[in-house]
Parts: structure tokens; sequence; C-alpha cells
């Protein structure tokens, strides 16, 4: 194989990889504008529902499921550098698949799956931000073949999404465990559903920034002398 084939053929999987990269951030960006744009389009309302996860009842359900299984797809043929993005990938592929075919209970008929159906939809949203947190504040954060100005900048923006998914995590389990029983008119505002927004626009520009759409490393200016 000729030395132009070769590096031809990596400049393919690297565009790949950046192709799966930004898909996976689009996808994660934009989910909450998607559900709750789908549903205003389609029945005219523009109020949201208590979380994401709640999106599965209604008339967008199919769209939810889709862009799950969208991002758990792109995860799972995610190759990463290191064996380290391979089975974060994987988990990440296994925990999105979890959140999408074990639903959330419905706030209409709160009987109508099994309590352990809810329970499951909760442990793999949980570890599927936990992932997403390995990601960024990890992985990201850890590979670049020379720390350049741009590399130096994109890890702080790594951080930042890191430390913006870990705190929406916090306040989701706070809102549980104490403030929805303490301050019950929060209920109204739609914390968990706007927290989970937060949470998964930093997801997405992790991976936007990861893909190379926004700083990436400036091409070297051409040389201004001439060969012979």
């Amino acid at each position: 194989m000729s030395t132009t084939s070769s590096s031809n053929r990596n400049d393919s999987l690297v565009m790949s990889y950046m192709g799966i990269r930004k898909s996976i951030g689009f996808l994660g960006a934009f989910l909450p504008v998607i559900l709750w744009g789908g549903v205003w389009l389609l029945k005219g309302t523009g109020n949201v529902e208590p979380s994401i996860s709640d999106y599965y009842h209604t008339i967008v359900g199919d769209v939810f499921v889709g862009v799950l299984c969208g991002v758990a797809l792109f995860l799972f043929a995610y190759n990463g550098p290191d064996r380290e993005d391979r089975i974060a990938g994987y988990l990440g592929c296994a925990f999105a698949l979890g959140v999408a075919f074990f639903p959330t209970p419905s706030l209409q008929d709160p009987d109508a799956y099994p309590y352990w159906i809810g329970r499951v939809h909760f442990i793999s949203a949980a570890l599927f931000f936990g992932v997403l947190i390995y990601f960024s504040l990890v992985l990201f954060t850890r590979h670049g073949r020379v720390m350049t100005e741009r590399k130096k900048m994109r890890n702080t923006v790594y951080h930042i999404c890191a430390y913006i998914m870990i705190g929406c995590v916090v306040g989701i389990a706070l809102y549980f465990f104490w403030l929805e029983q303490k301050w019950p008119g929060l209920e109204r505002y739609d914390p968990i559903f706007y927290l989970e927004s937060f949470a998964l626009i930093a997801f997405g520009i992790s991976w936007l920034v990861k893909g190379e759409l926004i700083l990436q490393d400036l091409k070297p200016a051409p040389s201004s002398g001439t060969t012979a």
C-alpha cells in the first residue's frame, strides 16, 4: 500500500470519528428542543413535561426513543484511541437503551408498568450521565497529540461541561430526596426538565467540541519560501 493511499485512509477514519462525535453532540444538545418543539408543533401547546423522560408518554414518544437509540448506536460505533474509550462507549450505549426501552412511570397511569421498570429507567439514566461525565472529565481531556493552546481551550470547555452535568445530576438528586417534599410548589416550575436539559446541552457541546466543530487546532501557516 502506498504512503498516499495509507494517508488518505487514515484521513477518512479521522473524519468518520469526527462525524460520530458531532452526531452524538447534535443529538444530545438538541433533544430537549426536538421534544418540546415536536409537541408544540403537533399539539399546539407550549407546556413542558415534568422531565425529558416523560415525553415517552406523549405524541413524540417515538422520537424520544429514536434519538436515544441513535445516540446508543453512535456510542457503540465510537472507537476512540484507547480501550477505555471503547468500554465507555459500550456502557453508554447500554445505558441509553435502558433509558429508551424501560420508560419512566406515566403520570396519567402510574400502574401501567411494573415498579421495577421505572427503577431500571432511573438507574440507567443516572449511569448514562455518569458515563457522559467520565467522557468529558477524563477521556476528552486526556487525549491529544500535542498540548496546543486550542487543546487547552478545549479542555477548559470539557471541564465546564462536566461540572455543569455534575451540578445538574446533584440538583436532580436533591430535588427527589429533599426539595420535592420540603417545597412542593417547586414542581410547577419543572425543575427536573430544565436540569436534564442543561445537562444534555452541556453533554452535546462537549462532544461537538471533541468533534472539532469549534476550537479545532489551527493549521500551520504555509511556508513563504520556495523550493527549487
